[in-house]
């Protein structure tokens, strides 16, 4: 490898088959980590409105890709 980018996309995935065996909202965190990419950890948490709890059983397809940073015919 040279160090260049092979792979650099925005992947979305959409759960399906899902059977909730628990779910509540209540108090959470909210922690973000660093990124060369996208430094999201630099963004200021003024406040967590709420949070959705949950267990469940489902399945994660393969995903699809919604933006290719490297496509340059975009």
């Amino acid at each position: 490898m040279d160090g260049t980018p092979a792979i650099c996309q925005l992947v979305r995935y959409q759960m399906t088959d899902i059977q909730v065996k628990w779910a509540y909202t209540g108090p959470a965190a909210l922690e973000l980590h660093a990124h060369a990419m996208a430094p999201v950890n630099e963004l200021p948490i003024k406040r967590v409105v709420s949070a959705s709890h949950f267990i469940a059983d489902l399945t994660l397809p393969y995903g699809e890709v919604a933006i290719d940073y490297l496509n340059h015919d975009r």
